[in-house]
C-alpha cells in the first residue's frame, strides 16, 4: 500500500516538473521574447491606465470635496450673519425692556417693602406676557434682584419670588457670577434647559426637554451706576437651529453649534445636545475654519467647521461621504469599463504588432546561428524598419568581416610583439646614461677629483625623476632636494656665487606639488636676475587654507611696467614678451598648476628695480597620501 503511494506521489511531482519546464524550462514560452513583449506591454499599459485612472478617480473626489467645503463654508458665513443679526435683536430687546418704567421700579425697590414688589411683579409679569406673545421664540425671561426679588418666568408660569436669602438656584450658578464680571455687557450661553431656571420642587414637567440658548446681562437703573440685578433672556433652542437648518446640504448631514468649551448647544439632532463634542480636540485652536475627514460607524464623514468671531462658538457640519460622492458611482463604473476595453484592445494590437516586428529578427536569429556554424559572410534580406533593417545591415556587414578580422588579429599580435621589443630598447637608453655617469663618477673619484663627482652625484639625482617617476605629483620635500642638486651644480657653474636658503617647516615637507616646478623658477632668476653673490630663498606659509610658496632672489629685479605685462600674460596664458624668453618658464609652470589644481591656484610676480624679485605660488594645503 505504501508503494503505490509513494508511486503516486512520484507521478504527480514529475507532471509538476514537467508543467514547470513548460513555464520556465528551455523552449518555455516564457523564455520566448514575443511573449514577453505582449506581457510587458499589457503590464506597463496596465500601470499607466491604473494610475491615471487612479489619479482622475482622486481628483474627481478632491474637487467635490473641496466644492463641499466652498459651500459650507459660504453657508457658515451666512449662518453667522444671520445669527448675529438674531443676537443684536434679542439685545436690543433686553435693552428696550429694561427702558420700561415699572421694570426700573423694580430694578430700584427695596426688599423690605413687600407690598411695592407684589404689586410691581404684577406688572413687570403683563410686560413680559406682551413679550411672549409678539416674540415666539423666547422661552423665558427673568431679572433676578441683587436683593433676592426674583421677577419673571416662562409664558406657562410665573417664578416670581421675594428671596432675601438669595437661595434661589441661580444665584448659585456660575451664570450669576458671570454676570457680575462681565457687567453691564450682554454675553451668550448654551446647553441648557428651560428647567435649569426654575425654582427648586416648581419645575415644569416637560415630555421634551426644552432646550435654550441664553443670553445674561448684569442690569441697574439709569440714574445708578452700580448692578442692581441680572436679566436672563432664554431663546428656544429650535429658533436658533431654524436659522441653519435650512441650509443644510442633505437630509443625512448633521449640523451643530459648538460653544468654547467643545459642549455642543444647537445641533438638527437634538439628541446631541449637552453633550461634548466627539472631535473637538481636532480643531480647537487650529484656525477659524477647516476640514477633516473622520470614520464614524464604519462610514467615513468629511467634518467641516467654522468659529464664530462674536461669540467664540463653532458652525460645525458632520457630512457622509457617501452623499457627496454619490454622483461619482457612474464615473467609477465607466473607469472600470474603459479599463477592460483598452485591455483587451491593447491585447490585439499588441499581439499583431510584435508579430510583425518579431519575423525578421526570426530571420536574423538563423542567420546568426548559421555564422556561429561557420557560413561566414552570410546575407540576409534587407527589410524596410529602421531599426531592426539596421541590425540587418550590420549583421551583413559584421558577416563580410568576420574574417578580415581574424587576420587583423594575427596581425596585431605580431604588431604587439614588435612594440615590446621596441619598448625594451628605449628602456636601455637611461639605463645607459646612468651607467655612464656613474662611470664618470668613479673615474673622478680614482684621480681625487670631488667637485666633479659630487657634480656628476647631483646630475645623476636630477635626471631619476624625469626617468624613473611616473607620478606628476610629489611632496615638497622631493621638490627641494631635486631643487638642492639643482643649485649644487649651479654652484659648480657660477664658482659657489648662489646661496640656497631654505625656510619650509615640517608641517609643509608632506604637502601636495607637481614634479620639477620649482627648477625653472630658480632657473628664470639665475639666468635673467644677474646675480652676484646672490641669495635665493624658499618660504612655506598657509594663507585663508591654501599653501603659498614664496621664492625670493636678491637680483636686479624688474620694472613696474614689466611686472604688470608679465602677470598680465600669466592671468590670460597669452605671452606678450615680444620674443624674450624670460617668462617662458613662468608661464609654462602656472600652466601646470592650474591644470592639476584648478584656476583658483596658479603664480604671482612680484618685483622692485634694484631690489631683487619674488614669485609666489598658491597651491591647495593638501598631503601626499603614502601607499
Amino acid at each position: 500500500m505504501s508503494s503505490v503511494k509513494c508511486g503516486l506521489n512520484q507521478r504527480g511531482l514529475g507532471k509538476m516538473h514537467l508543467l514547470w519546464l513548460k513555464i520556465k524550462g528551455p523552449g518555455s514560452l516564457w523564455r520566448s521574447i514575443r511573449v514577453r513583449l505582449v506581457l510587458t506591454v499589457l503590464l506597463v499599459t496596465c500601470f499607466v491606465i491604473s494610475v491615471f485612472s487612479y489619479y482622475s478617480y482622486s481628483k474627481t473626489v478632491d474637487l467635490i470635496r473641496n466644492r463641499t467645503q466652498d459651500t459650507t463654508f459660504r453657508q457658515f458665513k451666512q449662518t453667522e450673519y444671520n445669527i448675529q443679526n438674531f443676537m443684536a435683536e434679542v439685545d436690543q430687546l433686553s435693552k428696550t425692556f429694561l427702558l420700561d418704567d415699572r421694570v426700573q421700579k423694580i430694578l430700584n425697590v427695596n426688599a423690605e417693602y413687600k407690598s411695592d414688589f407684589f404689586s410691581l411683579q404684577r406688572d413687570i409679569t403683563d410686560r413680559a406676557a406682551e413679550y411672549f406673545a409678539n416674540y415666539e421664540y423666547l422661552d423665558s425671561l427673568y431679572i433676578f434682584g441683587e436683593n433676592g426679588m426674583v421677577v419673571g418666568g416662562t409664558a406657562q408660569k410665573n417664578q416670581s419670588i421675594l428671596d432675601p436669602e438669595k437661595s434661589y438656584p441661580f444665584y448659585q450658578s456660575d451664570l450669576y457670577s458671570l454676570a457680575k464680571q462681565k457687567f453691564p455687557a450682554l454675553f451668550w450661553t448654551g446647553g441648557l434647559e428651560s428647567s435649569d431656571f426654575l425654582r427648586i420642587n416648581d419645575t415644569v414637567v416637560s415630555p421634551e426637554a426644552d432646550n435654550v440658548i441664553t443670553a445674561v446681562r448684569g442690569v441697574k437703573p439709569i440714574e445708578a451706576s452700580k448692578m442692581s440685578a441680572t436679566m436672563v433672556i432664554n431663546i428656544k433652542e429650535s429658533k436658533m437651529s431654524s436659522i441653519y437648518n435650512a441650509l443644510q446640504n442633505s437630509a443625512n448631514s448633521n449640523m451643530s453649534i459648538v460653544n468654547e468649551s467643545g459642549q455642543i448647544i444647537s445641533s438638527t439632532d437634538l439628541s446631541n445636545i449637552g453633550k461634548p463634542q466627539t472631535y473637538f480636540s481636532q480643531y480647537q485652536g487650529k484656525g477659524d475654519l477647516g476640514s477633516f475627514s473622520v470614520k464614524k460607524n464604519k462610514h467615513k464623514e468629511l467634518v467641516i467647521y467654522y468659529r464664530m468671531e462674536t461669540t467664540g462658538w463653532y458652525l460645525y457640519s458632520e457630512v457622509p461621504e457617501a452623499e457627496y460622492l454619490q454622483d461619482i458611482g457612474a464615473m467609477r463604473q465607466f473607469f472600470i469599463l474603459m479599463f477592460v476595453l483598452s485591455i483587451i484592445l491593447m491585447t490585439i494590437f499588441t499581439s499583431l504588432w510584435i508579430h510583425r516586428i518579431m519575423r525578421p529578427l526570426n530571420e536574423l536569429v538563423k542567420g546568426m546561428k548559421l555564422v556561429g556554424r561557420g557560413h561566414l559572410g552570410l546575407k540576409l534580406k534587407p527589410v524596410a524598419d529602421q531599426e531592426i533593417g539596421y541590425v540587418i545591415d550590420q549583421f551583413n556587414t559584421m558577416s563580410d568581416n568576420i574574417l578580415f578580422f581574424k587576420n587583423k588579429s594575427e596581425q596585431d599580435e605580431l604588431e604587439k610583439r614588435r612594440l615590446e621589443l621596441e619598448m625594451l630598447r628605449a628602456q636601455i637608453n637611461p639605463h645607459f646614461l646612468y651607467n655612464t655617469l656613474n662611470t664618470i663618477k668613479w673615474m673622478a673619484v680614482v684621480i681625487q677629483a670631488e667637485n666633479i663627482r659630487q657634480c656628476v652625484t647631483s646630475l645623476g639625482k636630477l635626471l631619476r625623476p624625469i626617468y624613473s617617476e611616473t607620478t606628476p605629483i610629489c611632496t615638497i620635500e622631493e621638490e627641494i632636494s631635486y631643487v638642492q642638486d639643482y643649485i649644487n651644480i649651479m654652484n659648480y657653474r657660477f664658482g659657489g656665487e648662489i646661496n640656497f636658503v631654505l625656510d619650509v617647516s615640517e608641517d609643509f615637507l608632506e604637502c601636495k606639488i607637481p614634479r620639477l616646478i620649482l627648477q625653472p623658477i630658480i632657473e628664470n632668476a639665475l639666468m635673467h636676475g644677474k646675480m652676484k653673490q646672490g641669495v635665493i630663498s624658499v618660504n612655506a606659509a598657509q594663507v585663508n587654507g591654501i599653501m603659498q610658496l614664496s621664492i625670493q632672489d636678491n637680483g636686479i629685479g624688474l620694472e613696474e611696467s614689466e611686472v604688470k605685462r608679465i602677470n598680465a600674460g600669466i592671468r590670460t596664458g597669452f605671452r606678450t614678451d615680444d620674443g624674450e624668453k624670460q617668462s617662458v618658464g613662468l608661464f609654462n609652470v602656472n600652466k601646470r598648476v592650474q591644470l592639476h589644481f584648478g584656476e583658483r591656484y596658479g603664480l604671482q610676480l612680484k618685483s622692485e628695480r634694484g631690489k631683487g624679485t619674488e614669485i609666489l605660488v598658491s597651491l591647495p594645503y593638501e598631503r601626499v597620501q603614502k601607499s
